[in-house]
């Protein structure tokens, strides 16, 4: 549950059943006054355990083409404090398995196949917290080798730390699958009881656009900003480069901020200033719609703000 300074409500994402399809564990979103009262609900010949479909505003699900035999299990979705209007949801997942697709698959009790598989975070976000868009279908993280505590069932936790330079995040996982079975029987001999783990990342660091050795760009569509200066959350390691250059409506680079006058940009910074030709004062260019052409080779950026420092 989240109080959403925007819409002025609490919001509370939970669990929305489609039951009799594989894809039945979708992500609903409630909208409260006041989470104290009761919340809105309408009786439906679907009610179980978890509210149905029928009674959640169902913003995310997975889908059969790019997530077979899959749902969403958990969703942890919370608000990013350190940037407008970005809202973070970290699902989780879960792959079900089945005995004709999985008969090595051991369950804790013998003859008794039930919900079994395995979940990991990804990664899902969204500008309203509303319409949701998962980026990549990648892990947010690895899980666990076969012999490591965190293999096959990864769940976030609600909320992040951010301290310094670093964000902070709990999850806690288990050897097993869902359910507590094992994916296959030497893995009983493995410890499966699992654990509460920790995962730190750089600050803004959730996505990157990145540019091999051979080099790549980006240019951003028009913007206008308020700050006096433009600072970069950008990675190019110890060989890889960067440059930026501030452009017109039409394009067209703008004197004194040109790839030529630009300084070059190396190094791993979460805050680095830009400079052309020794200065990074922007305050020319305040309020004006621009365009960003940012050069890289073997360089992973960010982000990037207009602070007014």
């Amino acid at each position: 549950m989240n109080w959403d300074e925007r819409i002025g409500k609490y919001v509370i994402y939970l669990r929305a059943f489609d039951y009799g399809s594989e894809n039945q564990r979708r992500v609903g979103r409630i909208e409260v006054n006041d989470p104290l009262n009761p919340w809105p609900y309408q009786r439906t010949d679907h009610d179980r355990l978890f509210p149905s479909i029928e009674n959640l505003n169902v913003v995310l699900s997975a889908d059969a083409e790019n997530d077979p035999h899959s749902d969403l299990y958990y969703n942890a979705a919370t608000f990013y404090p350190t940037a407008e209007d970005v809202y973070l949801m970290f699902t989780a997942p879960f792959r079900h398995f089945d005995p004709k697709r999985h008969p090595f698959v051991k369950p804790p009790h013998a003859g008794q196949w039930e919900d079994f598989g395995m979940l990991e975070i990804q990664l899902a976000v969204s500008r309203d917290g509303v319409s949701w868009n998962r980026p990549s279908r990648e892990p947010y993280f690895p899980t666990g080798l076969a012999d490591e505590w965190d293999r096959w069932y990864a769940v976030m936790a609600p909320g992040m730390v951010i301290r310094g330079n670093y964000i902070y995040q709990y999850y806690n996982s288990t050897g097993r699958l869902h359910d507590s079975a094992f994916l296959r029987a030497e893995y009983e001999r493995v410890d499966g009881l699992g654990g509460i783990g920790i995962v730190r990342q750089r600050l803004d660091g959730f996505m990157s656009a990145d540019a091999s050795f051979k080099g790549g760009w980006l240019e951003t569509p028009l913007i206008t900003f308020n700050g006096s200066r433009l600072r970069l959350n950008i990675d190019t390691g110890s060989t890889g480069t960067a440059f930026v250059e501030i452009r017109d409506a039409a394009g067209h680079a703008i004197p004194g901020f040109s790839l030529d006058e630009c300084e070059e940009i190396g190094g791993n910074f979460i805050d680095q200033q830009v400079y052309w030709k020794g200065s990074s004062d922007l305050s020319s260019l305040v309020g004006k719609p621009v365009k960003l052409f940012i050069k890289m080779k073997r360089a992973k950026l960010y982000s990037f703000i207009f602070p007014n420092d």
